[in-house]
């Protein structure tokens, strides 16, 4: 594995914060679901996926990808400061956003998620470098 950050954290990355962290508050039913992440690098763009199956983790830019299947990018977001949220106030719930993506989210069912966000330091990952993309870890949410 590339570029381990802390324990339920993502990989490490060239801020040296120990991974980006995603974590879900709120419920999910009904949908008052908020996505946050932390630990990213700063002022970076930071992209909310959603996928409906979780799978092994494979090599993806200096980080590894542990969500797939039908992938949705729920939304793009610069970090402030090193985290990003989503939804925002005025932002489609995650459901609704979904389903406007063409994936209605059937109760009881899951969905993964991961934040894709970039490292601007090409060189930070030992050879090969990575393309300067990093992600969080993962979660699973049961709606």
């Amino acid at each position: 594995m590339r570029n381990s950050g802390a324990l339920g954290h993502g990989c490490q990355n060239s801020a040296a914060t120990g991974g980006a962290q995603l974590r879900a508050t709120g419920t999910s039913s009904p949908d008052a679901l908020v996505l946050q992440s932390s630990g990213q690098t700063q002022q970076v763009l930071t992209v909310f996926l959603q996928g409906d199956v979780s799978i092994a983790p494979i090599n993806f830019g200096d980080g590894l990808r542990c969500i797939g299947g039908h992938l949705l990018r729920l939304s793009a977001k610069i970090a402030i400061g090193s985290g990003a949220a989503y939804p925002d106030c005025g932002e489609p719930p995650i459901t609704v956003r979904a389903g406007e993506l063409g994936d209605t989210i059937p109760r009881g069912s899951s969905r993964s998620y991961q934040v894709y966000y970039r490292d601007a330091n090409p060189t930070f990952c030992p050879n090969p470098p990575g393309n300067t993309w990093n992600v969080s870890h993962g979660i699973t949410i049961v709606w």
